[in-house]
């Protein structure tokens, strides 16, 4: 599924880090007070449709995005897809697990970051994590004994 970038997604991060992740209340913030942010790398970047990748410890994927500076301090959510995941910040690396219901079809899934610190909103630019589908046996190899 293709999104038209980040713009239409600010005000709804800006309720949902106010919700979720502030004390205070905070109002929407103001376009002016935007930041870009920069993925420069990130990982992995495919996987076969339903086979997971990066398994963590308690055997879910997760997705790793290096940013062109560090965002400590920041509540961090990623795009991905359709989904929104809780995104953990250290440095200038930000990582969030992927459910698998994210990665069980194949396509392209569009995979950004949003970090809000304050009033101040930064946001990445947009990189693809590619869902191959399942792999077909090739009519040229003989089948079987």
């Amino acid at each position: 599924m293709t999104r038209q970038g980040f713009a239409w997604f600010v005000p709804v991060l800006a309720l949902g880090l106010q919700a979720c992740c502030s004390e205070q209340a905070a109002a929407a913030p103001d376009p002016a007070s935007m930041a870009e942010l920069e993925i420069v790398a990130w990982g992995p970047q495919r996987t076969v449709a339903g086979t997971p990748f990066n398994r963590q410890a308690g055997g879910q994927s997760a997705l790793w995005i290096r940013l062109d500076r560090r965002i400590d301090g920041h509540a961090v959510l990623v795009a991905f897809g359709d989904a929104y995941l809780e995104g953990d910040v250290s440095g200038d690396t930000v990582t969030a697990v992927v459910p698998e219901a994210s990665y069980a079809s194949a396509g392209a899934q569009a995979v950004g970051v949003v970090a809000r610190r304050g009033q101040v909103v930064s946001r990445s630019n947009e990189v693809a994590f590619i869902v191959d589908g399942l792999a077909q046996a090739d009519p040229a190899r003989p089948r079987g004994p």
